[in-house]
């Protein structure tokens, strides 16, 4: 009976077994590069929403310098960084590597950090290929907004005082509040509240 009613609900809203069913482990493996994708269609100071994910800014060929209008040729010399001389590139995988080599200098102590940061910057390779604009957010996305230490005092059952430290990392607001879970342990390290804010994005 249940089977039936919640086949019938489902034909009501207009959703086939097909759309219901859970997702394969290579489309779960996928849902980072996706979500930062979509962060990157949405960032204001980037390129303007999902016009900027539309088909005619992903055709471009050729990698960074296809063939491009002469409008949209100014990312032809414009540097992705600009320390101890100009950085520039020509591929998505240039790029990536670009920015991969400037997070571990920025935080080369932070390795869960890096190690996320890097694998999502591998599944975005060829979309910086296709729209090389893109690489600018992704630059901005290797510092989170703001990072708070902070003291949490408490007395425990005998009457002693105990300090603990917390942290929290709000890692970008472009999306909407900043949201995330709460750990508790001797693992919890900056390095670690970094590396899970920039998994949730």
């Amino acid at each position: 009976k249940w089977k039936a009613s919640h086949h019938s609900h489902h034909k009501r809203r207009g959703v086939s077994d097909k759309q219901t069913s859970t997702r394969s482990p290579s489309s779960r493996l996928n849902m980072s590069a996706r979500s930062a994708i979509r962060f990157m269609a949405r960032v204001p100071n980037g390129a303007t929403g999902a016009r900027a994910m539309s088909s005619n800014m992903i055709t471009q060929k050729g990698g960074a310098h296809g063939n491009r209008p002469a409008a949209h040729m100014q990312w032809r010399n414009k540097p992705l960084l600009r320390r101890e001389g100009d950085v520039m590139f020509r591929t998505g995988a240039e790029a990536v590597a670009i920015l991969k080599d400037e997070s571990g200098r920025r935080d080369h102590n932070e390795v869960q950090f890096n190690a996320t940061f890097g694998s999502c910057l591998d599944a975005l390779a060829p979309v910086f290929d296709r729209n090389p604009k893109l690489a600018w957010i992704a630059k901005q996305l290797a510092e989170p907004e703001r990072t708070i230490t902070f003291r949490v005092a408490w007395l425990d059952d005998q009457g002693t005082l105990r300090l603990n430290r917390g942290f929290r990392c709000q890692y970008s607001s472009s999306l909407g509040p900043y949201d995330g879970g709460l750990h508790f342990g001797k693992h919890v390290t900056t390095d670690y509240v970094k590396a899970s804010a920039f998994d949730a994005l």
